[in-house]
Formats: C-alpha cells, sequence, structure tokens
C-alpha cells in the first residue's frame, strides 16, 4: 500500500493532528531536521483525555517515565539545523499502518486515533524495533488486549466515537446531520475510500479548466463508446492532464 503523506494526515483526527503539529513545533524548538516518531509520541503525551492516556492509565504505566525516555532518546538526534524539519521516513509508515488498523476495525468512515498510532508503532517490525529503543515501557502495552479489546481499553477517551459524535452534535445539527447520511449510504466503503467528484462539481469545489477544451471533448467522445472506451492522457509533466 502506497499513500500520499498529505492524504495520511488528512486521517488524523483532531487529537491526533494536534499531536503532529506539536512534535513538529518540538523538532523546530531543538534546531533538529527529521519530525519522527519520539517527537510524535512527545506530542500525544501533551494531549489531555487521549486513547493513550486512557490505556497507559487502564495498564498502570507511567507517561511521566515514558516522557522521559522520549525526551532522552530525542537529545541523541542531531541539532544545528536553521530549516523547517521535514517527516522522517517513519512516519508515513506508522501512519500507513495507523491508517490501515482504523480501516479494518471500523465499517464506517474512520480517522487515525492515537491508539492506532500505538498499534501501528508495536506490531510493524521496524516500528517495533525503533519503540524498544525509545522507551522499555513500550514493551509493557499489552499488545493482544490493543488488538482485541481496544474499545474497553480507551474508555473514557476523548476519542472514543461516541465522544466524537456527541462534539459533533454539539456543533450544530447541519454536522449531525450529515453525519447520519454518511452512516446510511448504500455505498458506506465506497464513500469512504473514494471522492465523488461530480458532488464536487456540482458544489463549486471543482477548479475550471481552461484552454482544453477540445482534448475534453475528445474524452467524451471517448468514453461514450462501447468498445475501445479507456482514455489514455499523454504528455509532459505540467501540461494539465490531472486537470482534464
Amino acid at each position: 500500500m502506497d499513500i500520499n503523506l498529505k492524504t495520511l494526515i488528512s486521517k488524523l483526527n483532531d487529537t491526533t493532528r494536534a499531536a503532529a503539529t506539536r512534535a513538529a513545533s518540538i523538532c523546530l524548538g531543538l534546531g533538529q531536521y527529521e519530525v519522527d516518531v519520539e517527537h510524535l509520541f512527545l506530542g500525544l503525551i501533551e494531549q489531555p483525555g487521549s486513547d493513550l492516556a486512557a490505556i497507559a492509565r487502564q495498564c498502570d504505566i507511567s507517561l511521566t517515565g515514558l516522557e522521559a525516555d522520549l525526551r532522552r532518546e530525542v537529545g541523541r538526534f542531531a541539532t544545528g539545523s536553521a530549516r523547517t524539519p521535514v517527516f522522517s521516513r517513519h512516519l508515513p509508515l506508522l501512519f500507513e499502518h495507523a491508517w490501515l488498523i482504523a480501516s479494518l476495525g471500523s465499517g464506517q468512515p474512520n480517522r487515525i486515533r492515537s491508539s492506532h498510532l500505538l498499534l501501528a508503532l508495536l506490531t510493524e517490525p521496524s516500528l517495533a524495533q525503533l519503540a524498544q529503543r525509545a522507551s522499555k515501557l513500550f514493551a509493557r502495552f499489552p499488545l493482544d488486549r490493543l488488538k482485541h479489546d481496544l474499545e474497553r481499553l480507551t474508555r473514557g477517551s476523548t476519542e472514543a466515537p461516541e465522544i466524537q459524535a456527541e462534539e459533533a452534535v454539539g456543533a450544530g445539527a447541519d454536522a449531525a446531520s450529515d453525519l447520519t447520511q454518511a452512516a446510511t449510504r448504500a455505498t458506506p466503503a465506497l464513500d469512504q475510500y473514494t471522492t465523488c467528484l461530480t458532488a464536487r462539481a456540482r458544489d463549486g469545489k471543482v477548479d475550471p479548466v481552461i484552454g482544453r477544451d477540445t482534448e475534453i471533448r475528445q474524452a467524451i467522445d471517448i468514453l461514450m463508446r462501447r468498445r475501445q472506451n479507456n482514455p489514455i492522457l499523454t504528455g509532459e509533466a505540467g501540461v494539465g492532464k490531472t486537470a482534464v
């Protein structure tokens, strides 16, 4: 599975997105070159009421101790950068596996929670090695329970689906209506993993294509054929293939 990083970031929920922003801030403040998993989990520890906090509380794992270990590990990273840091190669891998876990865990459109990030960290082999090197406390998280009893472990978390739903209702009737419609659509999987360009165009969310009338008409003609109806757009980079 190869998913664009921008797409993966868009799958983060409010808590994990705030943690990612905080991770970048920590990295920048230390003058380090890459935002890595350790920065991200430092950001997650700072998020009140998260899945991570709930799980640590249920399992009697000290987040203070985990934070100290992570800061010690981060202190070993190279410093001296005067530029905006970039994501390390570990974060896209972490986000990708977390999104897979989030998708498999629910039939409804979902977002990446901190529990998904934790489970991805502990189950993806290369990331698991990184976690064990960063802190031995990661080994105390019960992997089997995380896989099969996540709802109970995260009880009381602000990331829990029922809490998210209550916040959506509080945000207004329109938002609640949108959630209801999304849940009752006839094609939930298609709605979750694809974008309806027809609906976006109808809502004025697609920019107009200028100067490509001939190409568009040719594509339409090909699409209307009974056979040989798959248009192929070729050309140099930047000439407008994606726009067409």
